[in-house]
């Protein structure tokens, strides 16, 4: 196969695949699909010789503005505006194909159709689109290919003589030659782009993605969170505690007057209620599960005609299934848009542990609603049972302290009060540098040989001491602290946050103890000039997830809605009665007055852009083919036309040429391609023939 009808053959298959990207989902009507189709196969039948004629580009160039302010004129008055784009967009490409001469038009072809990909990208997601993109995969490495060897052949092979554009019969001679491109050249670029995105593909799936690095800015070794699992092992939370990878971001609905305020921030993770050797489980119970896509989720009554906070939670930890709830969360409620995975289905269990099985791979999103709460649901004295008394049997002296502490004490809430100052008063201190104690049960050696540990074993020593008195306790995980991110407007939890409490049941509910000394913010994540860098680095990946990861179809639509309205569109209240199903038939409705105002701002950038170019182009022009340019005009007028076709010394040899004509080509010809060292006089003796032509002095 020869080398031009090769690439004639790639270009118009690449360019095929990206109009069929765009025409996915019936956007065009089958009128423009028959008219897309007929002028795509018109223009493969034309010539080069034709394609470089100048009146054919520039017949060709009006017709593009033409259609242009057609289009501009149609969404102005009331057309959907993607369907205009789009079938602008198909129309451009056309135009390129019907004007393919040299390797940049060809370069332009791929550009389009790459962009009619990227289109295909936002609007549509079903398979035709993955078939789609396969073919990308194949065709791309062809076109690329061919195009570079054109491109090397143009510059080594091209008549210098020739102006920008005309045709070349010499290199249209050698494109044409037979045997340039052989099968081989196609399977074998077809065969090494699927292995790569087979070898890709493999190495994404062998390797799982690694949070932190360089953008992560990470202290510390800690890569997993600990404690919302079923099972709890001491200790496991000291190893995270100087961790700075921000795993939980809350974002708010509305700006905060004093997002210090809402500091620290505690989101409840999971509860436990049996401890044995070290290790707390969680006794199974039977869940009740809601859709958030059906109803909201009620876990709090709040008081009459008090201000709701509204946050969009951003939950990493997606290797567990739990949902973390921020302190006096009024209900959950499914959220609308952003980056990462919605929450749906919550299943709720006793112990106030909220779960889900729906799967999310980054990132999993759900809205929570603050406020004032007047009785809290969850906490309900409904859900106490003796899980929350159990003690192992091997306790002895730990009951014996319990019973110590609260001696004379008989009221719960005084017990509970008695046991968390002696745990705060002094007699322990926080530490993170703990080993496994030889033979005796952790709380223990923590209670009287160590006398020293970190926030686990504090809640968990305060949740066996009640219980060995008497009252209902359990051990609880989560997050408490938290920072106000500045740059991004939300506040950011970070596995060193992670923290252990208790929660009392005193009065008909359970309330929230948390026996770790203060000491413990001196173990924490220090607020210097790295965290503030992180803090920045943060607000840009979540602006990079919220902006370019979470664009979807709702935020086009938003953006196109805010357009209609601010063009005199329907107003916000009939826009609530009927929405349009899709943007693509969704016209944009403007008054009479912003319409005239609309079409003549169109009119005339097209008309500036054109002076533009063409004002650009001459300043581009060497000073010579201005002259050339004008010296054809003046023959033109004497009765000697230049012919397309043929180069300027065979024009100035035509039989009849005037003396004058033949100086000024010889003159252009010496200044244009001989590299004449004696340019001033060359320009003159062209400046003098032109003279000579225009005043009719020539011979």
């Amino acid at each position: 196969m020869n080398f031009a009808r090769a690439h004639d053959l790639i270009a118009y298959l690449f360019a095929a695949l990206g109009l069929v990207a765009i025409s996915l989902g019936g956007a065009f009507g089958p009128f423009f699909i028959a008219l897309l189709a007929a002028l795509f196969l018109g223009s493969a039948v034309l010539s080069r010789e034709t394609m470089s004629a100048r009146s054919y580009g520039k017949g060709l160039t009006i017709g593009l503005i033409a259609i242009m302010l057609a289009q501009g004129v149609r969404a102005l008055m009331g057309e959907p505006f993607f369907l205009m784009a789009l079938e602008l967009a198909a129309i451009l490409q056309i135009s390129r194909l019907a004007h393919r001469r040299h390797a940049a038009d060809y370069k332009q072809i791929a550009g389009l159709s790459l962009l009619h990909l990227i289109a295909a990208t936002v609007l549509y997601r079903d398979l035709s689109y993955a078939a789609l993109f396969m073919g990308y995969v194949i065709v791309t490495p062809w076109m690329l290919g061919l195009t570079s060897i054109r491109e090397a052949l143009e510059r080594h092979h091209g008549d210098p003589e020739l102006e920008s554009g005309e045709f070349d019969p010499r290199l249209e001679a050698i494109l044409q030659r037979p045997g340039w491109v052989k099968p081989g050249f196609f399977l074998g670029t077809a065969a090494l782009s699927l292995s790569l995105v087979a070898f890709t593909v493999a190495f994404f799936l062998a390797f799982p993605r690694v949070d932190g690095g360089f953008l992560g800015i990470r202290g510390g070794a800690g890569t997993h969170t600990t404690g919302f699992s079923d099972n709890l092992v001491l200790g496991g939370f000291g190893t995270i505690r100087d961790d700075r990878r921000v795993v939980v971001r809350l974002v708010p609905s509305s700006p905060i007057e004093d997002p210090e305020a809402l500091l620290p921030i505690v989101l409840r993770g999971t509860s436990f209620d049996r401890y044995e050797g070290g290790r707390w489980s969680r006794t199974e119970t039977r869940a009740r599960t809601s859709s958030l896509q059906q109803r909201p989720i009620a876990l709090a009554r709040p008081p009459y005609h008090e201000e709701e906070i509204r946050f969009t939670v951003l939950s990493e930890l997606t290797d567990e299934s739990v949902l973390l709830i921020p302190e006096n969360t009024l209900r959950l409620e499914r959220s609308a848009n952003g980056p990462g995975t919605a929450v749906n289905l919550v299943e709720l269990r006793r112990g106030v542990d909220l779960r889900t099985n729906d799967r999310a791979e980054t990132v999993r999103r759900y809205d929570a609603i603050l406020g004032p709460v007047e009785e809290s649901r969850m906490l309900q004295s409904r859900e106490l049972d003796e899980r929350y008394l159990q003690l192992p049997p091997s306790l002895d002296r730990l009951q014996a302290l319990a019973k110590e502490i609260t001696r004379g004490q008989h009221d719960p809430r005084a017990m509970a009060e008695a046991i968390y100052d002696h745990l705060v008063g002094g007699a322990y201190t926080y530490t993170l540098e703990l080993s496994m104690a030889d033979g005796m049960d952790p709380i223990e050696d923590f209670l009287f040989e160590r006398r020293a540990g970190h926030c686990e074993y504090f809640s968990t020593a305060m949740t066996l001491m009640l219980r060995a008195v008497g009252v209902p306790a359990r051990n609880v995980t989560g997050f408490v602290g938290g920072r106000w991110n500045e740059y991004g407007d939300y506040l950011a939890v970070q596995n060193g946050d992670a923290h252990s409490w208790v929660e009392v049941y005193l009065d008909g509910a359970f309330e929230r103890f948390d026996p770790t000394p203060p000491a413990r913010d001196a173990f924490g994540i220090e607020e210097d000039l790295l965290a503030k860098l992180q803090a920045f680095i943060d607000s840009l990946r979540m602006l990079w997830d919220e902006k370019v990861v979470g664009y979807d179809l709702s935020d086009q639509k938003a953006i196109f809605l805010a357009l209609r309205d601010f063009f005199g569109g329907s107003s916000s209240a009939a826009r609530s009665i009927e929405e349009p199903k899709s943007e693509l038939s969704a016209p944009i409705k403007l008054g009479d007055r912003m319409r005239l105002v609309g079409i003549v701002t169109l009119v005339a950038a097209i008309v500036a852009l054109v002076l533009i170019a063409r004002s650009r182009r001459r300043e581009r022009e060497p000073e010579e083919v201005r002259l050339f340019r004008a010296l054809e005009e003046a023959a033109a007028a004497k009765g000697h036309p230049r012919d397309e076709s043929m180069t300027p010394r065979e024009w100035a040899e035509k039989e009849g040429a005037p003396t004058a004509l033949r100086e000024g080509v010889e003159a252009y010809v010496a200044l244009r391609y001989a590299g004449s060292e004696e340019r001033e006089r060359e320009m003159e003796r062209l400046r003098g023939a032109l003279e000579a032509l225009r005043s009719g002095s020539a011979n």
